[in-house]
């Protein structure tokens, strides 16, 4: 998977950091994908949680990571799926000091996120930016968007279903929502 902002999920830009010392300095040498806030097409629906995404190498060191992953208590499940081959789906709970950032991160709060989070982000990112609500970001969607902003808007999009659920389902989505 490329570094372009682009391929990445909003889960993974604004949400990896809360689980980013579960999964280890090199989770993405064993085949990281992207996070997720579902998977419309797994038997279980677990709320709250983490969905990450791998296509790993099934080598000794990965099949050690994952058994490391699988073991730790914010791990809720594990499973192969399905659509493609060697695809594999961790699901984690959201750690509670920052199930308030998680929330806020659903409504495209970003801005709002605990200082303790916030500081979570590499200075200096776009996202870091994003989560400060940047002068400098705000100036340039003014400048692209030709118009001026309100002071209160946040300075990036919110967060799409479409986008953030593995294999996405409309009619399920609309189901889970009136469930909400």
């Amino acid at each position: 998977m490329a570094d372009d902002l682009n391929n990445w999920t909003k889960s993974t830009l604004f949400l990896l950091p809360m689980i980013e010392d579960v999964l280890g300095p090199y989770y993405k040498s064993y085949g990281f994908q992207n996070v997720y806030l579902s998977d419309h097409q797994y038997e279980t629906i677990h709320e709250n949680c983490l969905y990450v995404l791998y296509k790993p190498r099934f080598t000794q060191a990965y099949i050690a990571y994952e058994t490391k992953l699988e073991e730790h208590v914010l791990c809720t499940d594990i499973y192969d799926v399905g659509d493609k081959r060697g695809r594999v789906m961790f699901v984690f709970k959201i750690p509670s000091k920052f199930k308030n950032d998680f929330l806020l991160f659903k409504t495209g709060k970003y801005s709002k996120f605990s200082k303790e989070y916030k500081s979570l982000f590499k200075k200096g990112s776009n996202i870091h930016k994003v989560v400060w609500r940047s002068l400098e970001l705000k100036s340039y969607w003014e400048k692209r968007l030709n118009t001026k902003l309100p002071k209160e808007n946040e300075v990036w999009d919110l967060p799409y279903p479409k986008d953030e659920i593995y294999r996405y389902d409309r009619e399920v989505h609309q189901v889970l929502k009136k469930q909400d």
